[in-house]
């Protein structure tokens, strides 16, 4: 009889443990972002946006250098390898053998590689 109290207390503690961290676990995952949903993905990218853009205004201002135009280019489906075959084929055309100059917007000051991806699936769906 005492084991048997024994083992239903124990099994009663379990029970309350397992129900307490479950409801902790639940809270946490509401309060924490989620890397799966796109709302993560969106306020993250406006805050690195944010102080990005404060970041460099500030460091035009400490120069004394405003622009006052940009000007962008994108270029869709440019990847790296497109963009060396391409750079080869440049190169070729003008008698070298491949890679002895660049593209032109490869001597840019700024330049950037986006590739975006969906996170729960291989498609993006709309």
């Amino acid at each position: 009889m005492m084991l048997r109290l024994i083992l239903v207390r124990c099994d009663v503690i379990m029970l309350v443990v397992w129900i307490i961290s479950a409801f902790l676990l639940e809270a946490g995952a509401k309060l924490e972002p989620r890397e799966e949903y796109a709302e993560y993905w969106i306020k993250s990218g406006q805050e690195r946006l944010h102080f990005e853009i404060q970041r460099q205004q500030e460091a035009a201002k400490s120069r004394g250098k405003v622009a006052k135009n940009v000007i962008l280019f994108i270029g869709d489906g440019m990847g790296m390898s497109t963009i060396t075959a391409s750079r080869i084929h440049k190169n070729q055309l003008a008698g070298g053998l491949g890679e002895e100059k660049g593209l032109s917007f490869e001597e840019f000051p700024f330049v950037g590689i986006s590739k975006p991806y969906e996170v729960n699936s291989q498609v993006i769906r709309y």
